[in-house]
């Protein structure tokens, strides 16, 4: 599951709405994150929890007018739940091996170019990922085109990775290597539609190919009389594609005080169809304290290849529960304070936090602490 979620997780910046390369003041981020999923037997036979613990540190500098410079890491530690005991009515395995504890780095960098009067802004960057089962790199090409005096703006986006991923399976066997690969398109318009309404509408599609599995994934066979018989692998089609459409409307009637509306469907050929919707709040207060309040409600109806307690094996089969159906409710909020608040420059500290609460028994905690500074 782990590396499901990662490469998922890779496109999920690309859905932001950029300001222009000359609008944006200089800014360094540091943040430490915490994040907790609790399983409380969602797969009664296979630990879903795990702990995530990470730094990361940004740059966006404006090198010159119309050139600015992006780089971005993070360092991670992933602690995944020990294994669960294997029944004794299973016949082909006696343990399983937990998903190996894991640290990750992730490095971006890119460039954004704006030419002199044009109404064009460039993005071409490099992603890469690496953990001890899994090497990953990619780019990412991308435009923006000012339309009717900057009112309107169509952007386009399309990233690609490549990951080289070792096979260390559930059943403590190592079975060589595979690769992977993810194509992502990302169009959207952006409309000003008046002075205190913004609308934005993305579409996306995102192809993969290759070794789609989880190897840590197994699937309990039962007899008909509901017992574990034997485990399997989870065996997945080689490729998927997806598609997702984006909405968002957000209303802000005074300096620093905005409400917002996101909302978003995607559907793939597993059967996977997934529907979101995440009104927020956004306020300040007192001297500059910023504060945003979000709540977002989601369900899905699982791929076709989802078996919660099958007799028998098939061609395509997993148990994975992120590939199941399930309903998530998902509420957050962020606050922050400035602790620099000068003419030319500012340090703000920013402290976020969110969980997630689904119908599957699965739930998650996270929190974010960092400090920003911008010139």
């Amino acid at each position: 599951m782990i590396r499901r979620a990662l490469g998922i997780g890779l496109f999920l910046g690309l859905t932001a709405i950029a300001a222009s390369a000359q609008e944006r003041p200089n800014k360094i981020e540091l943040d430490t994150f915490f994040f907790s999923q609790r399983d409380r037997g969602g797969h009664p036979l296979q630990a879903e929890g795990f702990e995530y613990y990470a730094g990361r540190g940004s740059l966006d500098l404006l090198l010159r007018p119309g050139l600015r410079f992006h780089l971005e890491g993070t360092l991670a530690y992933i602690g995944n739940d020990s294994s669960l005991a294997v029944p004794p009515t299973v016949t082909n395995a006696t343990t399983t091996s937990a998903s190996a504890n894991l640290v990750t780095l992730d490095a971006l960098t890119s460039l954004e170019i704006k030419p002199r009067g044009s109404a064009w802004t460039w993005r071409p960057g490099f992603y890469y990922h690496h953990q001890s089962d899994n090497q990953s790199a990619g780019v990412d090409l991308g435009f923006t085109r000012e339309l009717n005096d900057g009112d309107s703006q169509l952007s386009f986006t399309y990233s690609v990775r490549f990951d080289h991923l070792l096979l260390d399976f559930w059943d403590g066997s190592q079975r060589g290597t595979a690769d992977r690969w993810t194509h992502n398109v990302l169009i959207g318009w952006t409309e000003l539609l008046t002075p205190d309404w913004k609308g934005y509408l993305g579409l996306q599609y995102t192809f993969q190919k290759g070794f789609l599995e989880e190897t840590y994934n197994f699937v309990p066979i039962y007899d008909a009389g509901g017992v574990p018989r034997l485990y399997v692998d989870e065996s997945l089609p080689n490729d998927r594609h997806r598609a997702q459409v984006n909405g968002r409307l957000r209303y802000s009637w005074a300096t620093g005080k905005s409400a917002g509306l996101d909302a978003s469907v995607y559907g793939d050929d597993w059967h996977v169809v997934h529907a979101a919707i995440e009104p927020s709040y956004e306020t300040r207060f007192g001297r500059d304290v910023r504060w945003r309040v979000w709540y977002r409600f989601s369900v899905q109806d699982g791929a076709r290849y989802f078996r919660k307690r099958p007799q028998a094996s098939e061609r395509f089969i997993t148990r994975d529960s992120d590939l199941g159906s399930f309903a998530m409710h998902s509420p957050g909020a962020t606050i922050s304070f400035p602790l620099v608040n000068g003419p030319r420059r500012e340090i703000r500290l920013r402290i976020t936090t969110f969980g997630f609460l689904r119908d599957d028994d699965l739930s998650g905690f996270g929190a974010k602490l960092g400090l920003v500074w911008t010139w």
